[in-house]
């Protein structure tokens, strides 16, 4: 069964995993865990729960903003006019053993669930206001 974790250098496998994109590769062996704690970005992993120190594919979110005054004059109507806040998904990426099997389609799903959730959350705190 795939699960979704937030990544823990005690758990997961970060030195082999590959997905044939050094960059994203490097990202997560060496940037991962210090732009977590830095808390610039959430790195979230797809496990197998049977072996769980494997990395399946991975993304990062860190927080963005919206320009209003790029978008379309239709949409700048229906929006504030100050920078709107968002989710930017910086990295995704899946396992070379693991690619065609839909685990990016999965992991982009995950990561919008990760971000209604955050709205949701942000709209309990703001009512408590």
């Amino acid at each position: 069964m795939f699960e979704e974790h937030s990544l823990d250098a005690a758990i997961h496998d970060r030195k082999n995993f590959s997905c044939g994109d050094p960059p994203l590769d490097d990202y997560l062996k060496q940037f991962a865990i210090q732009q977590t704690k830095k808390g610039v970005a959430i790195v979230r992993v797809l496990i197998d729960t049977k072996r769980p120190e494997e990395i399946l594919g991975y993304y990062s979110l860190s927080a963005a903003q919206v320009d209003v005054s790029a978008l379309s004059e239709t949409l700048r109507k229906k929006l504030p006019r100050y920078p709107v806040p968002c989710f930017r998904m910086s990295r995704l990426a899946c396992s070379k053993n693991h690619q065609g099997k839909g685990i990016g389609r999965l992991l982009i799903g995950c990561s919008a669930e990760r971000c209604l959730e955050a709205k949701k959350t942000y709209r309990r705190v703001c009512a408590y206001r």
